[in-house]
């Protein structure tokens, strides 16, 4: 970040932001949202804008943005137009210049020189009054649907797959998940939790030592077991600590297992956000031949081995992420949807199995076009794991009808 070339302010640039279309008042319009949550509100603009932040690449000047404008649309744009929105942009930390950077640097040293992990999405994705979020995640247990197949067991299982979409629209997933895994969570001393990064990482995997808080109690971050795993890593996995901040894969775990616990009985886990596993698509090599997939997925085998107590190993994922929002041009019809579903069953079936190789495999050859979100944490689960056998609790889709595209997520329970 710090080697970034700012432009200068006649040369304005947008950074990379996540956009998504949306549909107002029947109007396409197309809603902008910054990854790194500098800014916590979201911009919903039409098509003229859109198109005019992306002349703001950094070669152009104003000028310069106002001729491509005019000759793309055949609109003339008076200076104060460009330079209003240059403005508004600049204020949201939206461009790439020494005030965003100043920000970035701001907010990154306070979260890594503060205490603990504050609970970033509470009162945004959750409520953040303990008695109103306790009161929706019980509604959500008791939530009527089909019953899923519980196994039937003697012993805590050894790991469990549980979404990370929002709740309201996961409920019956979540529901899934953490009332399967209710009756057990007393009897599981630590909890080591694999999470979606979705910002991406520059190296695989990220640790924290902060302890998670949520509204109903922290959870506690073994250091004693990062301080282990991360001395038989060859990098330092606690320097990419700061894309803890804002990522929610882990942070909606860790309310859920405070819930179903005693509120007298400390929840201890071990934060761990992956990366993703791109890089072994397109050098058409495994994990297992990734020199640090492969380190790190040994290394946390061996030091769950040697840890006392009760360890699972939970993944909070989504799976595929198909249709406009993301990239495609899919249509949600019910004939799609329903070979989309097959299509998820099928790499599911890895996950029965516990094949970490078939998993990574039935996506690869695919170069994972359904763009599943868990990919590599659950590829790493299924890898540690001691479990023999994988039981899917529930699948489940949720389509936006605003942006004509779905997430598909499901529950597992992995049990030896």
């Amino acid at each position: 970040m710090d080697q970034m070339e700012f432009t200068d302010k006649e040369h304005p640039k947008v950074r990379y932001l996540e956009v998504s279309p949306v549909e107002i008042q029947g109007q396409q319009m197309a809603c902008i949202q910054d990854p790194l949550k500098l800014n916590e509100h979201a911009m919903i603009i039409n098509p003229a804008t859109f198109f005019l932040m992306s002349l703001m690449d950094g070669t152009r000047d104003i000028l310069d943005i106002q001729a491509d404008f005019a000759r793309h649309t055949g609109q003339i744009l008076f200076r104060n137009v460009v330079d209003g929105l240059v403005l508004q942009l600049d204020e949201a930390y939206l461009l790439e210049n020494e005030r965003f950077l100043h920000r970035m640097n701001a907010v990154r040293n306070e979260f890594l020189q503060g205490p603990v992990r504050p609970p970033r999405h509470a009162g945004i994705s959750y409520p953040a009054d303990p008695e109103e979020l306790a009161a929706m995640l019980e509604k959500i247990l008791n939530h009527s649907v089909d019953p899923s197949p519980v196994p039937d067991l003697d012993r805590p299982p050894l790991g469990l797959i549980a979404p990370h979409i929002d709740f309201s629209r996961g409920k019956e997933t979540y529901a899934a998940a953490y009332g399967a895994f209710r009756s057990w969570v007393e009897k599981v001393d630590l909890f080591v939790i694999l999470g979606t990064c979705h910002r991406g990482l520059d190296h695989g995997f990220a640790l924290t030592r902060k302890n998670y808080e949520t509204p109903l109690g922290p959870a506690e971050t073994d250091r004693d077991f990062v301080d282990r795993l991360s001395s038989r890593l060859s990098s330092n996995a606690l320097e990419q600590e700061y894309a803890h901040r804002d990522e929610h894969s882990i942070e909606f775990q860790a309310v859920w297992l405070r819930h179903i616990l005693p509120a007298n009985r400390p929840l201890k886990i071990v934060p761990i956000l992956c990366g993703g596993l791109l890089h072994c698509i397109q050098q058409e090599i495994s994990p297992e031949n990734d020199p640090e997939t492969h380190e790190f997925c040994e290394a946390l085998v061996d030091t769950i081995a040697e840890t006392d107590g009760t360890v699972c190993v939970m993944a909070g994922v989504d799976l595929a992420h198909v249709g406009p929002q993301f990239g495609g041009t899919e249509r949600m019809t019910p004939g799609f949807l329903a070979h989309l579903e097959k299509r998820d069953r099928a790499t599911l079936e890895f996950v029965e199995r516990i094949d970490p190789e078939g998993f990574y495999q039935t996506i690869a050859s695919e170069s994972d076009e359904r763009h599943i979100c868990g990919f590599t944490p659950i590829y790493v689960l299924l890898k540690t794991t001691k479990a023999v056998k994988g039981t899917i609790l529930r699948y489940q889709q949720t389509v936006n009808p605003q942006t004509q595209s779905v997430v598909s997520f499901a529950a597992a329970m992995l049990t030896g």
